[in-house]
This record gives C-alpha cells, sequence and structure tokens, in this order.
C-alpha cells in the first residue's frame, strides 16, 4: 500500500514500509487509493514512510484538545470540542457539537473531515465549523491564564484557559436547537496539551468543572489514583484567574475559602471570606463509557488503547448553582479509568 500523509503531520511522501517496521504500524483503515494521493483533511490515515522518518514519528504521541461551551440563563448548553491528535503513525482532526436544551435530551454531532480550528484575535475566539454546524463567538470578559499542570520525563499537561469567562453567542445549523437555532449566554474557552498518552497519566481519576456568573470565574481540577487517592491528589482552583489556596474539591462541591476573596461582589471588591458552590445531580450531559461516546468516532482507534483506559467512564452534567451570592450555571464532570 502506498498512501501519502495529511496535513496534520505534515507532507511525508509516500514510501513502502520496511519490512522491519510493517508490525508496528497499527492498521486503522486501508482505504482504496492510489499511489501518492492525499487523505482528506483531518481523517484517520497511515503514514508510510522510510526508516529514518518512522523514528521520528513511530511513538510520539501529541494531542491538542479545545473545549469551548456557553450556557444560556435558561438552561441550554452548547459544548464543542475540537482535536488534533498525533501519535504513532497516527493523524487525527475531530470536532464535535454537544446540545443540551434547556427541556430536551443531549444530542452530539461529530466529524472528522473538513475541519477549522478555533482562531484567536485580541480577546475574541471564533469557530467556525461546517462540519458540525456551528458558527460561535466568545468575547471574553476575564484575562487568560497559562499553566504548565504537570511536566515528567514521559511528558507535560499545558493547559491554556483562554477565556475563563466569556459572553458567547453560538448558532447551530439544523435541528440541533429548537426555535431559531442559536443561543447567548456565558460561555468558557481552553486548550489542552499533552506530550504524553493519557493512560501513562500519574492518575486515573479527573475532576473537572467551571462555574460561570455575572460576578465570577470558579474553575477546578483535580486528580488522583483511585488506588492510593491522598498520596496522589493534586489540584488546580481559580477564582476569577487568581489561585486559591486550601479549596476543597469533591464530586459533588467545591469549597474556596481564601481571606480577602470576593464571592459575588467581582474581583477588586470585599466580600465573605468563603463561599461554598453545591454539585447537585444536575442534568446529565454525557453519561456512560468513553469508548461508545468519543473513541467511536474514530474507526479502529478504540482496538489500539489500552484495555484499562477503553473502559474510562465519564460523567459530564450540567448544575444550577449558588457561590456565596452569586448565580450561576456550572458544567463539571468526574472520568474514571
Amino acid at each position: 500500500m502506498y498512501l501519502r500523509s495529511g496535513p496534520p503531520i505534515g507532507g511525508f511522501r509516500t514510501h513502502t514500509p520496511p519490512p522491519s517496521i510493517r508490525p508496528r504500524l497499527p492498521v486503522l483503515r486501508t482505504p482504496d487509493r492510489s499511489p501518492g494521493e492525499d487523505f482528506p483533511s483531518g481523517e484517520a490515515y497511515w503514514v508510510v514512510c522510510s526508516d529514518r522518518e518512522v523514528s521520528r514519528t513511530v511513538g510520539a504521541f501529541h494531542l491538542s484538545k479545545w473545549y469551548l461551551d456557553c450556557v444560556s440563563e435558561e438552561g441550554t448548553a452548547v459544548v464543542g470540542y475540537f482535536a488534533r491528535l498525533r501519535w504513532r503513525s497516527l493523524g487525527l482532526e475531530y470536532a464535535a457539537a454537544l446540545v443540551a436544551p434547556e427541556d430536551g435530551a443531549p444530542r452530539q454531532v461529530h466529524a472528522l473531515r473538513s475541519l477549522r480550528p478555533p482562531a484567536l484575535s485580541g480577546g475574541v475566539c471564533t469557530w467556525r465549523c461546517e462540519a458540525v454546524g456551528v458558527q460561535a463567538e466568545w468575547r471574553a470578559l476575564d484575562a487568560p491564564v497559562r499553566r504548565e499542570l504537570l511536566r515528567t520525563p514521559a511528558g507535560s499537561i499545558r493547559w491554556t484557559l483562554h477565556q475563563p469567562r466569556s459572553e458567547a453567542h453560538i448558532r447551530l445549523a439544523g435541528d440541533l436547537l429548537p426555535g431559531p437555532g442559536e443561543i447567548r449566554g456565558l460561555g468558557y474557552v481552553e486548550e489542552l496539551e499533552l506530550t504524553m498518552p493519557p493512560w501513562q497519566l500519574p492518575f486515573d481519576v479527573l475532576l473537572w468543572g467551571r462555574f460561570l456568573s455575572a460576578t465570577d470565574a470558579l474553575v477546578w481540577i483535580r486528580w488522583e489514583k483511585g488506588e492510593n487517592p491522598a498520596a496522589t491528589r493534586r489540584q488546580f482552583v481559580l477564582l476569577n484567574g487568581v489561585p486559591v489556596d486550601g479549596a476543597v474539591v469533591e464530586p459533588d462541591r467545591v469549597l474556596v475559602a481564601a481571606a480577602g476573596a470576593s464571592f459575588g461582589a467581582g474581583p477588586g471588591h470585599g466580600g465573605t471570606p468563603s463561599a461554598e458552590l453545591r454539585l447537585s445531580a444536575g442534568r446529565p450531559l454525557r453519561e456512560g463509557p468513553l469508548a461508545a461516546s468519543v473513541f467511536s468516532a474514530v474507526p479502529g482507534l478504540v482496538s489500539l488503547l489500552p484495555r484499562r483506559f477503553r473502559d474510562a467512564h465519564e460523567s459530564k452534567r450540567l448544575t444550577r448553582g449558588l457561590f456565596g451570592a452569586s448565580a450561576g450555571w456550572a458544567i463539571h464532570e468526574v472520568v474514571r479509568w
């Protein structure tokens, strides 16, 4: 088979795979294509290359994942995902839109080709991805935050919170939303960059969430190993862009206690020294194994994953809550693998 790689990995010419590497190249799909023919952008594909080129690509892992959301005051939620993955001989782009009307069941659409990534210009993020029917804009209300959450010999996690809180406007094509097919509300935009496979991370339980109101943006991450949570736990909590020490992060609540912090009054104003966000059951946005909801979008990908990671389970929910005197919406999740 002779193929030429698509744009995500970047233009390797076609070669006959040497016998020494054929067993190490995972087969995701083998379409009938002519020598030298390009794959469509975003489609899973082979990189068939020389021994020297294989040494640069096989085994390397790089994932860039965007998460973008908006919740209207009434409780309609739209979550967007855009990801680029390079791993072994695989190059992949992925986009999805998860839509949860205030009075309806969540629906998700995804695509693997003809994709456009989100674009940043000043304090504005735009995403126009016809493949999933999204035209959206986020205008930042708060400054961005950048953190390296983890660095090990195996790789790192870099987190860029482009917009902890923003004014968002999303239009959706088709019948994903009733009525005019658009929502406005507070939004959130982040980008995560991993240079190590998720199943090599030093944790197997992840708690993540964000709460937005007219005055506050609360963001939290907690991870740990399920077999030894106390010794492996790490957490990162930001309130209005400022790191908060000593917070309590649990699946059903986030408690922040910080002298002089402001809750419900916005940054720079006086307020109570502590506040708790209760995360009730809320409404499910996505519940179940990732193999069925995310990984299944890419034919053959599940078979490449370690068995333990194939069983990863996600519970993502939308909850109306109070944080001090500040009322807003929280999107939060627990992922276990």
